[in-house]
């Protein structure tokens, strides 16, 4: 009986790290006019990180404004309403310092970020 114990708890533990390794999607959602937004992370695909980013996004006018894979991603404003996005497979910083640089204006600030699979 052990060695089938052993077996079976092996299994389990591939299968737990197959599936870990395949949830590294994520997305942000946001809507220009209200400043709302949604994100996801931790999806298995993309298409369903787009989909819980966008349910979670609560204005009619929402759209998927980045999305990534096994990295981060980073959603800047500023004071004129503008955004601009960052995405990076180095560091979150990276993903910020590109999203602020995109943003420009007065007073760009990161309003949401996410690592893809946390």
């Amino acid at each position: 009986m052990k060695p089938f114990r052993c077996l079976l708890v092996s299994l389990i533990l591939t299968l737990v790290a197959a599936t870990a390794a395949w949830a590294d999607y994520g997305a942000i959602a946001y809507s220009n006019s209200s400043g709302k937004y949604g994100y996801s992370y931790g999806c298995s695909s993309r298409s369903t990180a787009e989909r819980l980013a966008l349910n979670k996004c609560a204005a009619s006018d929402r759209r998927i404004v980045v999305w990534v894979s096994k990295g981060w991603a980073a959603l800047a404003v500023n004071d004129a309403n503008r955004w601009g996005t960052g995405w990076s497979t180095k560091s979150r910083a990276a993903a910020e310092r590109i999203a602020l640089s995109k943003c420009g204006g007065a007073n760009p600030r990161i309003l949401c970020w996410i690592n893809s699979g946390k």
